[in-house]
């Protein structure tokens, strides 16, 4: 049992680590993409190296716990002149003793120790897997948010020259008397609040860019190159596709969250075996060589056994027992307790990238790509008096509204799938590169 357990856990070492992320120097070049950048994240992230070196450290206690022998050979030397007190004055003899004891485990408690120590490593290792989809999750949430930030400022520029354009029309025509000075008031007050867009788009991109470059362990004010727009749409698992319930119930078999409680169940329950073998004494054999006054060469041996006394006169651990029988029902009832949060929470997720799905089919390619168009056609419509001012303001605020939601649908969109993908217990592109 021990052996299977042992070749179950080195494959999922090997799985773990031999597909970690690669070193920084690579997956960190720009232009990022989405995949570097959860690559980047994952080898630069804290959180992933110190739940990978709380890892090493659980391998080094698993190496303690395979210690055949619970201690060191004991070997002690006794000697003293003696001397017969009816003859003071007489010849002495030189009379010694020396002894080598060692103290012998006989209740198996090495096996139970290394059992421990397995479930340790096991547990330790889905929180590993928890905590690099927690940050690819979240890279890959900050990195559609810089992408959603870029088309906006972008889009935000462009609009600021057409703004621009259309005050300086406004104010043409209404110095010759071609137009009231309300109306001009209205286009100058139109352009105003497009620059007051640019501003706002301009600190959400910048807001985003050092987001990210924390994330990427790279300065804060440092420029992101990034290749690619913001995706349109986005392949969910299968089990998202069939409905709520089966997303629900794949969440309930793939979540680490899960998979780590249960293992402190498992640890609890091995430690609770191990501290009632413990209370099995262990025997120390002895051997020992001898000579006295006689020059007499006495070879011997024995072996000496701990009396175990019932608390509280004695150390019976019969409070460590006590105590561990109920850490074991706790851990029962915190492995309930978050299958019921993943329940929730994979219900809210598909929910929120449900319904953001269906915002997004709102949102037809070709209206877009028209609605751009028209952005550039409101001059010349102006001035060929197709439109008048004021309606080319208000198809112009109907136009750009329509684009920053489309914008913020495809964002709401990627972040959702992205918390789907983390809330499902499924790899992200890049986790595995």
């Amino acid at each position: 049992m021990i052996v299977s357990r042992g070749v179950a856990l080195a494959t999922l070492i090997f799985f773990l680590f031999v597909q970690a992320p690669c070193s920084a120097d690579e997956p960190c070049k720009t232009p990022l993409t989405a995949d570097k950048v959860v690559s980047c994240a994952l080898s630069v992230s804290p959180e992933v190296q110190i739940a990978q070196r709380e890892f090493d450290a659980l391998r080094g206690r698993r190496t303690s716990a395979s210690i055949w022998l619970p201690s060191n050979p004991n070997i002690s030397f006794n000697g003293g002149d003696r001397e017969l007190a009816e003859r003071p004055g007489s010849v002495s003899a030189f009379n010694w003793t020396a002894t080598l004891s060692q103290e012998v485990e006989v209740a198996g408690q090495r096996g139970l120790r290394l059992r421990v120590a397995d479930a340790e490593l096991q547990a330790q290792t889905r929180r590993v897997v928890v905590t690099e989809l927690d940050v690819a999750a979240r890279a890959l949430s900050t990195f559609f948010e810089v992408q959603a930030a870029r088309e906006e400022l972008n889009l935000a520029e462009r609009l600021g020259q057409i703004a621009q354009s259309l005050s300086e029309l406004a104010e043409q025509r209404s110095n010759i008397g071609l137009l009231s000075p309300v109306d001009a008031d209205v286009a100058q007050s139109e352009s105003i609040r497009i620059g007051l867009i640019r501003y706002d788009t301009r600190r959400r991109f910048y807001s985003a860019q050092a987001n990210l470059n924390g994330l990427l362990g790279r300065d804060f004010d440092a420029p992101v190159e990034i290749g690619g727009s913001l995706p349109p749409s986005l392949t969910a698992p299968p089990e998202v596709r069939d409905g709520a319930s089966s997303f629900v119930r794949r969440a309930l078999l793939l979540r680490g969250e899960i998979a780590a409680a249960d293992a402190e169940r498992l640890i609890l329950e091995a430690q609770l075996q191990l501290i009632r073998r413990q209370r099995v004494p262990n025997p120390t054999f002895s051997i020992y060589r001898q000579r006295d006054e006689l020059r007499d060469r006495i070879f011997g041996g024995g072996i000496s056994i701990a009396i175990p006394l019932p608390a509280p006169l004695g150390q019976d651990s019969a409070g460590e027992i006590e105590e561990t029988i109920a850490r074991i029902a706790q851990a029962k009832s915190n492995v309930e307790l978050v299958k019921r949060n993943v329940r929730i929470e994979a219900t809210r997720a598909y929910e929120d990238w449900q319904t953001s799905s269906e915002a997004l089919t709102l949102f037809q390619p070709e209206l877009v790509s028209r609605a751009n168009d028209d952005l550039d056609l409101i001059r010349e419509a102006i001035g060929s008096r197709q439109l008048s001012l004021r309606e080319a303001l208000l198809a112009q605020r109907s136009l750009v509204d329509l684009l920053l939601a489309d914008i913020e649908a495809r964002l709401n969109y990627s972040r959702a799938w992205a918390n789907l993908m983390r809330v499902g217990g499924y790899p992200v592109p890049g986790m595995n590169q």
